[in-house]
């Protein structure tokens, strides 16, 4: 934010852009530590045989789309956001959120009879989509100079 707000457009980008490969090392570690815990994790909860393959099939699709897309759709929205984007960054949040989430989550769930995995797929596929498409407009110079424009 003090970045954009001295004009710093570039160490603005430099930032986000340094923040998402940090964010994607913790994400990464995260999942290389806790994912091998699963068994152990479960033991706790007395996780039935079919409830355990639910959930080590979810997290193995979360631990690879989270390290991968979580944090290129979130943290570009806040650098966006920062700079007076906000109507760009909720239009595709809402969007992105009803295609993913609700639509493709829904169609892999219960036509396509995955259960629960078809969440988890519906949910990255958000993250994708949500990360495509700040990204493009992160990658322009538009949202640059939005605060500027408008007075704030």
């Amino acid at each position: 934010g003090q970045c954009f707000g001295a004009g710093k457009f570039d160490l603005t980008r430099k930032y986000c852009l340094k923040l998402i490969a940090i964010g994607r090392m913790v994400m990464l570690l995260t999942v290389l530590i806790l994912y091998p815990l699963t068994p152990l994790l479960l033991l706790l909860y007395n996780a039935s045989a079919e409830g355990a393959r639910i959930i080590y099939v979810s997290l193995a699709i979360g631990a690879v789309s989270t390290p991968l897309w979580w944090c290129d759709g979130y943290l570009p929205a806040m650098t966006l956001r920062v700079a007076g984007d906000a109507t760009y960054t909720a239009i595709v949040s809402i969007c992105s959120l009803a295609l993913g989430r609700c639509l493709i989550g829904y169609l892999l769930t219960i036509p396509f009879g995955l259960g629960v995995p078809g969440i988890w797929i519906g949910l990255s596929l958000e993250w994708l989509i949500r990360a495509l498409l700040l990204h493009i407009r992160f990658r322009t110079a538009s949202w640059q100079h939005l605060c500027m424009r408008s007075g704030a």
